[in-house]
């Protein structure tokens, strides 16, 4: 998946037990990739306004699971996790692809990313190699995946009883 589609895994996962991590890793990823832009002074981070203003438009994903104050907070971080509703749409694609263009190509030292991303993360990504932006991502991804793989891998290996 390296080449910056690990993120569309957000948008197609179904599983109850996997879908709230793959999407938690996702977005945490994603916004840490715009907040770089910010910190390193490439231009300011986008994404959340924008996905904010999709959620704004049409709040019928949401307004249902979400009262009382800090509905911004909620719409973006919530454990109901409402924002998966908006991230396969044409402006949320757009607007991750537009924070993976902008970094394409930059030297992402490591003391920056370790601003947002935790030091797994980045040695996973760069296990994967490639361009570091995606390579985050997906590693952001896999690493919320590995728990779930292992408990199948080490369940697979053992014997049967009797």
């Amino acid at each position: 998946m390296a080449g910056g589609g690990a993120w569309l895994i957000c948008c197609a996962v179904s599983s109850p037990a996997t879908g709230a991590a793959l999407t938690f890793a996702s977005r945490q990823a994603i916004f840490g990739l715009d907040a770089l832009r910010g910190l390193a002074g490439w231009g300011p981070p986008r994404l959340a306004e924008g996905m904010e203003a999709l959620m704004l438009a049409d709040p019928r994903h949401w307004q249902r699971h979400y009262q009382g104050t800090d509905l911004r907070v909620q719409r973006h971080f919530g454990l109901a996790d409402r924002i998966w509703y908006y991230w396969p749409r044409p402006e949320a694609q757009a607007a991750v692809a537009a924070v993976l263009a902008d970094l394409a190509g930059r030297d992402l030292p490591e003391p920056l990313l370790a601003q947002v991303f935790s030091a797994p993360v980045i040695r996973r990504a760069a296990e994967l190699g490639g361009d570091p932006a995606p390579a985050l991502i997906e590693a952001a991804v896999q690493l919320a995946l590995d728990p779930y793989f292992l408990d199948t891998q080490a369940a697979a290996r053992q014997e049967p009883v009797g």
